[in-house]
């Protein structure tokens, strides 16, 4: 996809029919958080319907072998690859200026920290990066006074010991994710096996035997690189459309690791936007993170701030006659597994009133999950001084 923390080349032809695989694991749906998840303190983080929707909260522990026994064999192809090549082999090919030396410092201290938590047993090291950024990382970097900024912003009234709670839980869910990224097939793998909730499910089984388009809109909540994962193991051809980072040298590195959990990948520019156009029309399903913030956005309200706010996936569902569909990866209490919420679409109107209903899909999720979504984020960028009535 879908998240500022990742998002995913191009297929022309139509995938051949996936093979059997047995059907997702069931879930009893649940309308209250799961047993040691954290729960939201004021009423304004719980308003919004009540749905059967995936439980999940404060991350736990998991046994390697527990881990191991629930990772199937690993897909990550979807469709044709011919298109473009490797998003990888563009990524080198579209470098345009030389790092700078902070850069290339900066990109050898994090391929070797990543290096070394890769020696550790997959469970041992997503905890241990969570652990990582929590106490060490965010902290030193600012992180923590920049979600606790946010939250002030959004919910003024949030107890002091409710907000810590949820910048801890940022900060863990954000090194576990970063952890999860780097390690594509094993996170691939048990992402895979997840559990599957929410009406639309069955929309996105007809449309990839009807060789229809979809939209799969998400945020940066969990890991929606889950949901890419789940989807593409399950036989769908899903790709995803990225920015690369900033930083040059790394950003082969960072490509190279959303390449590893599922292809195709579509990055900003006028050529990855030509192909995500071709995937589009042969049927694809198209992956987008849509809360973030965009200069060019319009201003809407996002959980009672008004934030800049992309229309393009209401636009691209319209254009193309792509059901829009909210998608979410939600991290489970043991910190490793997720469950898949797929909404039924968003009913087709116009680019703005379908964009308000995704940002309300959107804020119900954080108002529940709050610890799982991206608060470091400028979300309200421009918009910092504004007082809630």
């Amino acid at each position: 996809m879908s998240s500022d923390r990742a998002s995913q080349k191009n297929g022309a032809a139509q995938a051949s029919q996936a093979p059997h695989r047995p059907p997702p694991r069931a879930a009893s749906p649940a309308s209250e958080p799961a047993a040691g998840a954290k729960s939201p303190a004021p009423s304004d983080l719980v308003q919004g319907p009540v749905l059967p929707s995936c439980g999940g909260g404060a991350p736990g522990t998991d046994s390697a072998a527990q881990a191991e026994q629930r990772q199937p064999p690993l897909r990550t192809r979807s469709g044709n690859q011919a298109d473009g090549g490797s998003a990888q082999n563009r990524a080198r090919k579209t470098l345009t200026r030389v790092s700078s030396l902070r850069e290339r410092l900066e990109a050898l201290a994090a391929r070797s920290l990543l290096r070394a938590v890769r020696q550790l047993p997959y469970p041992k090291r997503v905890a241990a990066m969570g652990w990582l950024m929590r106490r060490v990382l965010g902290p030193l970097a600012g992180g923590d006074r920049r979600i606790a900024a946010n939250l002030t912003l959004v919910w003024p009234d949030l107890p002091r010991a409710k907000r810590a709670a949820i910048v801890r839980g940022v900060l863990d869910n954000f090194g576990r994710a970063v952890a999860e990224l780097f390690s594509g097939p094993e996170f691939a793998r048990l992402a895979a096996t997840s559990t599957v909730l929410g009406e639309g499910l069955a929309l996105l089984d007809a449309q990839h035997r009807a060789g229809r388009p979809v939209i799969l809109a998400t945020a940066h909540l969990g890991n929606y690189d889950a949901a890419r994962a789940f989807l593409i193991a399950r036989g769908f051809r899903v790709g995803g459309f990225y920015r690369p980072m900033k930083n040059p040298g790394f950003n082969i590195h960072y490509v190279a690791a959303i390449e590893s959990i599922g292809t195709p990948l579509f990055p900003a520019g006028r050529e990855g936007m030509a192909a995500m156009v071709r995937f589009l029309r042969a049927g694809g399903m198209l992956g987008l993170v849509v809360d973030h913030h965009i200069a060019t956005g319009l201003p809407m309200p996002f959980l009672g701030v008004p934030a800049k706010t992309p229309l393009s996936a209401a636009e691209l569902s319209l254009r193309y006659d792509a059901p829009l569909v909210p998608i979410y990866g939600i991290r489970q209490d043991d910190g490793l597994s997720f469950c898949i919420q797929i909404e039924p679409p968003i009913p087709p109107s116009d680019p703005r009133q379908m964009t308000e209903a995704l940002n309300a899909s959107i804020e119900a999720m954080v108002r529940r999950f709050p610890e799982q979504w991206f608060w470091l984020h400028r979300r309200w960028k421009g918009f910092e001084n504004h007082r809630k009535p």
